[in-house]
């Protein structure tokens, strides 16, 4: 996603707080292996206790959308 240029940011799916994703410190602190899709974390807004889902938009895209896809079967 950082060689291709993707656009992510995370949505709150109680408040609505948006925020544009820094995917080379996510790689640095969490390693490069890391992936965003089919994850959701906390709100960090204070008194939130929605989750964010991630999305995402390549550089051919229009729009962004959820970084959600079926599970490998290969994968536990």
């Amino acid at each position: 996603m950082i060689r291709l240029s993707w656009d992510v940011h995370s949505k709150c799916e109680a408040c609505g707080l948006l925020f544009r994703v820094n995917l080379k410190l996510i790689a640095r602190v969490k390693g490069a292996d890391f992936s965003l899709w089919n994850r959701k974390e906390r709100c960090k807004r204070l008194g939130c206790v929605g989750f964010v889902n991630f999305q995402g938009k390549a550089p051919d895209m229009s729009w962004h959308e959820v970084l959600s896809a079926p599970w490998p079967e290969d994968r536990p």
